[in-house]
């Protein structure tokens, strides 16, 4: 049976399959991504009509982790502003106010 593809077809075949499936996502960002020390500090989710975004990094274009229910407690470390001049929290959230649970990741100070 002959073959449909070119050897140079091939190869960029296998090269793009070598790319990793996440790559078109923002690779998570930890900790060490904060510019400002704001540890020991506790907020709430202040939107009382929707579930606050837990995301991998800071910004509206990384991934959401899990999603905090109206009056969550969250525990902050430090933070971060994103490339639109948002400021981004980084901690840990309990995923409800009554519930057990919790995540951690970045948070949009306007949900706080």
């Amino acid at each position: 049976m002959r073959s449909l593809m070119t050897p140079a077809a091939v190869a960029v075949v296998l090269a793009v399959a070598a790319v990793p499936a996440a790559a078109a996502d923002y690779t998570a960002r930890d900790a060490s991504s904060c510019t400002r020390n704001d540890r020991d500090r506790w907020e709430q989710n202040a939107n009382l009509s929707r579930r606050a975004p837990v995301r991998t990094g800071p910004g509206g274009e990384y991934r959401v982790r899990a999603r905090i229910g109206p009056l969550a407690l969250v525990h902050i470390w430090c933070s971060t502003t994103s490339r639109s001049g948002q400021r981004w929290y980084y901690g840990r959230a309990d995923l409800s106010s009554s519930g057990p649970g919790r995540v951690t990741g970045w948070i949009w100070s306007g949900h706080l």
